[in-house]
């Protein structure tokens, strides 16, 4: 064979070749045109379809949004499906009804970011401040972090925004706590744990409250002037002493709840002879427990306290035994509420029981009383409110 019949050849295949591709081609288009003629039909049944959620008004969305969320000032996880960012994921309807929402915003926990950048928890605190606008906040820093977070990085962010605290729960360290000067004039309720109950305070510092009524201390080495004592209506102080604890209660004498965890020695227990007194004429629910305080100087300072008003009891039945052996512990209730001139409707006695629980409601049946077997009260754990 010469080569102009190979060129031939060569020439009749490429041809053959074309006609082939060209044959496969149109086969896909029309595969392409089917497809496409089934998708645009699966499209209008799925058009049909209606989506209860979506056909919403507005305002009920907005009011599931907010029950997903603990009820304010609680603060929600930064993530997890009850954190509002988990809102923002769902489709995009959903993201812009979520970043205008202020009040989804409002309650912010910090230093929740394990081994996160200062650089980034500032970015977060920053966007959730600027999403809540100019919602009231409730900020809560967890007591393990503090120092470290609030301290080692840019706290400007809350500083600047301090006009608008309603609400704050931290940690501090003794020596940091004139973060907490100056003006909140929205404050209400105000939480702090200190790192080192046996260090002395800054002094000179001015603090404005006007709103402040409600007030948690935790190993707190004593009273300060720059708190609002008189104003305030509900206090707790734990892991305090005694000697602590009593030139605070003399000043606040507008409580109506009383939140009383003793530990430590006590120097009260040392002048038996001086009387105390603590009056809290408005005063209607008492949760009163130690640890690490002999009984009898705890029973002492519990019959210090006079309020008449007094409508709940939270109390460790040892207070009254260990007070005078010789008389039943029903005796010794009976002659704490004689002395502090009030009937309250209920009383949880707590620890273990010196006298039968039949004993106190045939003693008193007027009172309808509860028992528990242990004294420790945590924040979700005092009944009385």
């Amino acid at each position: 064979m010469d080569h102009t019949d190979i060129g031939k050849a060569s020439r009749a295949a490429d041809r053959a070749l074309i006609v082939q591709l060209d044959t496969e081609i149109h086969e896909l288009r029309e595969r392409i045109h089917l497809l496409q003629k089934a998708r645009e039909l699966q499209q209008k049944r799925l058009d049909t379809y209606t989506y209860p959620v979506l056909t919403l008004p507005h305002e009920i969305v907005s009011k599931i949004f907010v029950y997903t969320l603990p009820p304010y000032p609680d603060c929600p996880p930064l993530t997890s499906s009850l954190s509002p960012t988990s809102l923002t994921h769902i489709c995009r309807h959903w993201r812009e009804m979520t970043l205008a929402m202020p009040y989804l915003w409002r309650a912010i926990p910090l230093g929740y970011f394990g081994d996160a950048s200062h650089e980034r928890q500032t970015r977060v605190l920053e966007s959730w401040m600027d999403r809540a606008g100019g919602c009231p906040l409730s900020i809560e820093i967890k007591p393990s972090v503090v120092s470290t977070w609030l301290f080692g990085f840019n706290s400007e962010p809350i500083l600047l925004r301090r006009e608008r605290l309603e609400y704050l729960k931290l940690a501090l360290a003794n020596s940091h706590v004139s973060f907490l000067k100056g003006s909140m004039p929205l404050l209400r309720s105000l939480s702090l744990h200190l790192e080192y109950k046996n260090l002395p305070l800054p002094t000179g510092i001015v603090c404005e409250y006007p709103r402040l009524e409600a007030v948690s201390l935790t190993s707190f080495p004593g009273t300060v002037d720059w708190l609002p004592w008189p104003q305030l209506t509900s206090l707790t102080l734990r892991d305090m002493t005694a000697d602590n604890s009593i030139p605070i209660l003399q000043q606040t004498t507008n409580l109506v709840h009383l939140t009383l965890i003793l530990t430590g020695g006590d120097a009260a227990e040392q002048d038996t002879e001086t009387a105390l007194d603590i009056t809290l004429p408005s005063l209607e629910a008492l949760a009163i427990g130690s640890e690490h305080s002999r009984g009898e100087v705890l029973t002492r300072l519990f019959s210090a306290f006079f309020v008449p008003g007094l409508d709940s009891l939270q109390v460790p039945e040892r207070f009254f035994s260990a007070a005078d052996l010789q008389r039943l512990p029903t005796e010794l209730l009976r002659s704490f509420l004689r002395k502090s001139g009030c009937q309250p409707r209920k009383i949880l006695l707590t620890g273990r029981m010196g006298q039968a629980e039949h004993w106190y409601r045939e003693a008193f049946p007027e009172i309808e009383f509860s028992f528990h077997p242990s004294w420790k009260m945590d924040d979700e754990d005092v009944e009385i409110s």
